[in-house]
């Protein structure tokens, strides 16, 4: 995949558009139809999505369920281009214009969207208006409806929600895999190894990072190794910057400091709570420890 952030001429293309934060369910339903279509027509398929994220440009703020990064990443399964265009240039633009430079650039075969799908100045322009563009210079406009799960739409918003309550397993059923926190490799002080817990300590990049005890993985050069995390600020110790600690339950070769990793967070074990000291954290601890062994043994916690 390449990954540009200006438009290049292409003799022709199928094109999804989106924000895509998450790859949900109903992102990645939008996608694979995109693929087909792009295999089927025997070209490439053309992915447009945006940075900063709208809700930063318009609102000032954006909590983002994905890093940059790993929005990017999951989008390599798909896209042969990825444009990543910024958002204050492009949503300046008369609705028929944003098409009218897609057409001219992209030379769309399709265009497939998400049936909530707006673009333009002020958010004007919508599926009606796309597939009138459609009809006019001979390409095909598709949207498709949103997915249902439960009492509702899987969403972006819906997502942020749960993982803000630190429902990752909920989470992790509309996104159809468990929730990822990108994070970076820091030297710790050694507590968790004197009290027979060694952990390697990361500075989350996640917007969100829900607080608490997990069942989870860390996912490190293409390897998956069952751990205890801990997400938080470590009120025990006084601490005030939040962090990810990950106990492995098997060994596995150590990270170096300033590595990229990721943490999977599996099911929730318990909140965050400060405790009188350490031997109480140690209790506490392994307590933890033994329930989310036997969430791997095949158990829910």
């Amino acid at each position: 995949m390449e990954i540009l952030r200006s438009l290049i001429p292409l003799p022709s293309s199928v094109i999804t558009v989106g924000n895509f934060d998450g790859l949900h369910r109903g992102h990645l339903l939008i996608l694979e139809k995109a693929r087909d279509k792009a295999l089927g027509s025997g070209l490439p398929l053309v992915v447009i999505t945006f940075w900063p994220h709208p809700a930063e440009v318009l609102r000032g703020k954006a909590i983002l369920i994905q890093t940059l990064n790993q929005r990017l990443n999951g989008l390599r399964e798909f896209a042969r281009f990825t444009f990543l265009l910024p958002f204050e240039e492009y949503s300046q633009l008369p609705p028929m214009a944003f098409l009218r430079i897609i057409k001219e650039n992209l030379r769309p075969r399709a265009l497939l969207v998400g049936e909530e799908f707006r673009f333009g100045r002020e958010r004007e322009g919508d599926v009606k208006l796309l597939r009138h563009a459609a009809s006019l210079w001979g390409f095909e406009a598709k949207a498709l409806r949103n997915l249902q799960e439960g009492k509702g739409k899987i969403s972006s918003s819906r997502i942020r929600a749960l993982l803000m309550e630190g429902k990752v397993w909920e989470a992790s059923l509309l996104l159809s895999r468990p929730y990822s926190v990108e994070g970076v490799r820091t030297k710790g002080q050694g507590r968790g190894r004197r009290i027979g817990f060694p952990t390697l300590n990361f500075k989350p990049l996640n917007d969100i990072v829900p607080e608490g005890v997990f069942a989870g993985l860390l996912k490190y050069r293409g390897k998956l190794i069952p751990a205890a995390v801990y997400s938080g600020r470590k009120p025990t110790f006084e601490g005030k910057e939040k962090i990810v600690e990950v106990h492995l339950l098997f060994p596995a070769e150590d990270l170096p400091p300033g590595a990229s990793a990721e943490i999977l967070l599996l099911e929730k074990v318990r909140g965050e709570k400060k405790f009188q000291g350490a031997e109480d954290l140690k209790r506490a601890i392994t307590k933890d420890v033994e329930r989310i062994k036997g969430f791997f043994k095949g158990g829910r916690i």
